[in-house]
């Protein structure tokens, strides 16, 4: 059964707001948060090492990996059912998508990247033209090559009532 939160019950937007497990509707963002706390130890955030390392997580086809450059951030990697949504995004930078999935993906990323936590939003409709689901579910997490630096962020991406949920 499908955790309702009162957000998605209402079919409200909810976010960017920092991340609490009982927002969440998709056991795939769940576990994607699980594993970035699993993964952070004592350092402030967890390194990417332990992103990519051992078999890709469940929520791996939904993820988008980014690069923080500079005042942007550039799509590293694509997961395929992010891609199905998304088209190929790899190697775009934020400031080249189309709108109104730039803004909504930069007031996202720019508050991971300010409050260097997990992040999360719900919008009952998709930014993404011609997607006809509704109930967009994503988690905003920070991730470090040192353990301190904020140099990558990961998207996770879900259509919270269609047959994206696992």
């Amino acid at each position: 059964m499908l955790n309702q939160p009162l957000h998605a019950i209402k079919k409200s937007s909810l976010g960017p707001v920092i991340a609490q497990s009982s927002q969440f509707i998709s056991p795939l963002i769940d576990e994607a948060f699980n594993h970035w706390h699993d993964h952070r130890g004592a350092d402030h955030l967890p390194r990417l090492a332990h992103l990519v390392s051992g078999p890709p997580p469940d929520f791996w086809a939904h993820t988008i990996v980014l690069d923080v450059v500079d005042d942007d951030y550039l799509a590293r990697y694509v997961g395929l059912k992010s891609a199905q949504t998304y088209g190929d995004v790899s190697d775009s930078y934020l400031s080249e998508l189309p709108s109104p999935l730039k803004e909504r993906v930069a007031d996202l990323l720019d508050t991971c990247a300010g409050k260097r936590a997990p992040i999360y939003a719900f919008w009952p409709r998709s930014a993404v033209r011609g997607q006809p689901f509704i109930g967009v579910e994503v988690l905003c997490l920070p991730w470090s090559k040192s353990g301190d630096s904020l140099d990558h962020m990961t998207l996770v991406n879900v259509n919270a009532y269609g047959s994206t949920m696992t």
